[in-house]
């Protein structure tokens, strides 16, 4: 079949999005070192009987001010832009801000499963790690290569590795420049639109493509104050009507929390590098653990128990 005939404002849409995907491989990065995933011990017997790590939407994440200090910079941003441009610039930044804020997540599916580089760190103990009593699971590098699987709409093929940014300078430059490619591409499409209703659906479109990019940055980048955590987020991007038949439910409190499992491997051999028993964690907890990775034919050198002086109250 010929290939499909697009108009200037179809053309526009297109350029955008293909210049997000192609920037959007960047962002994944090679694992060259083992990655440690804080969690309490009910998570831990959860990751090794499973031999799964759950992604967890974006929107419900323990802290829901992680992607919303993120989103209110770019709002930031978008309010600026539409200070000094036209009409059409201007109802562009409010379609923005209202996806941003309130439609995002009917439209996106954004999941996050988050490690650290740092094994043992007071502070994710607090907050991750049932307050210093739980683990730190080190994982192989290996474990983190991308392998699709093409026979269903799998998780590895739509993921990316990030390491978090802490830089709030960086951030807010990356947002300026593609808010300001997007508000490139509303301008040239005004020569080529004839209609009011033209304009608002084209300005709609270059919203939507836009959302994906700032949320795949919002979603890697947090406070400065969090940089000792040293994150690194697995990140799974799609529409979210394509994950829908991979999210399942799971309960805190007395909300419902949208995740997808993943397939990790961590009973493989050399796949965990290392189980960090938390400060605070019951005397009998290493013989514990040493007892429950006899049962999965692990081996016992790779228990530590964290040195850090700490009580949990």
């Amino acid at each position: 079949m010929p290939p499909v005939s697009l108009n200037p404002v179809q053309q526009l849409a297109k350029e955008f999005s293909d210049w997000w995907d192609a920037r959007a491989k960047k962002l994944d990065k090679a694992v060259r070192k083992p990655l440690f995933h804080y969690t309490d011990m009910r998570g831990m017997l959860g990751i090794i009987n499973s031999e799964q790590i759950w992604f967890t939407s974006i929107f419900h994440l323990n802290d829901p001010s992680e992607l919303g200090y993120g989103i209110e910079m770019a709002v930031s941003v978008l309010h600026e832009e539409a200070q000094k441009s036209g009409s059409a610039v201007t109802a562009f930044c409010k379609w923005m801000e209202h996806l941003l804020v309130k439609a995002g997540g009917e439209i996106f599916g954004f999941f996050v499963a988050s490690f650290s580089q740092n094994r043992d760190d007071l502070g994710q103990w607090r907050a991750y790690a049932d307050n210093g009593r739980g683990v730190a699971i080190g994982l192989a590098p290996k474990l983190f290569e991308v392998v699709s699987d093409l026979s269903k709409p799998s998780v590895p093929e739509n993921t990316l590795v990030a390491d978090v940014s802490y830089d709030e300078a960086s951030f807010v430059l990356i947002l300026m420049k593609l808010i300001q490619r997007a508000i490139a591409v509303i301008t040239r499409g005004e020569a080529s639109i004839r209609s009011s209703a033209e304009r608002e659906e084209f300005g709609k479109e270059i919203a939507r493509l836009l959302a994906a990019p700032i949320f795949s940055y919002a979603i890697k980048y947090k406070h400065p104050a969090y940089a000792h955590e040293k994150e690194t987020r697995l990140l799974l991007v799609n529409d979210l009507n394509t994950l829908s038949s991979l999210i399942e439910m799971r309960v805190r409190g007395s909300s419902l929390v949208p995740y997808i499992p993943s397939p990790l491997r961590v009973r493989s051999p050399g796949a965990i590098t290392k189980i960090m028993i938390g400060p605070a964690a019951d005397e009998l907890a290493e013989d514990a653990i040493r007892a429950f990775l006899r049962k999965h034919g692990l081996p016992l050198d790779i228990l530590e128990r964290s040195k850090i002086p700490y009580t949990a109250q």
